[in-house]
């Protein structure tokens, strides 16, 4: 994931805007200031993804592709690269119960922070359509 993404999702949840109660303790301001923030993001940015990042079941791939094609890649880019000037997330390499969980949760609007084309696309996605196009996501290469 990009630095800008992690910066955004780190203010995103101080401020209130994406509900993450796991992650309240470690960006607490009192802890962790904006340049420590920074540097930590930093880090991790530069840090290699790894190939085994929790694929899903590998079922139902080709509608995952379709829907990827569809509704995903012209934001996320054709591999998952995401955008970091525009602050899109990087979907490749990401983890398939992760991408699905969150997902789920901006469809839910119980995580908050969801950019709004997302949310009006993922809205009318049933879990089926969630799964497959995740599990397709958790297969795009790692450059």
């Amino acid at each position: 994931m990009t630095a800008s993404v992690m910066v955004k999702q780190i203010d995103d949840i101080r401020t209130g805007r994406r509900q993450n109660h796991r992650m309240l303790p470690f960006v607490d301001e009192t802890v962790l200031g904006r340049q420590q923030v920074a540097d930590v993001a930093a880090y991790l940015q530069a840090q290699p993804v790894t190939a085994d990042n929790g694929k899903g079941p590998g079922t139902n791939l080709d509608r995952g592709r379709a829907l990827y094609e569809r509704d995903c890649a012209r934001c996320h880019g054709a591999a998952g690269e995401g955008d970091a000037q525009k602050i899109v997330p990087r979907l490749s390499g990401q983890h398939y119960l992760y991408l699905l969980r969150e997902a789920r949760a901006i469809r839910d609007g119980t995580r908050g922070n969801g950019n709004t084309e997302m949310v009006e696309l993922v809205v009318g996605y049933d879990d089926a359509d969630l799964e497959a196009v995740f599990d397709f996501i958790s297969r795009l290469p790692v450059d």
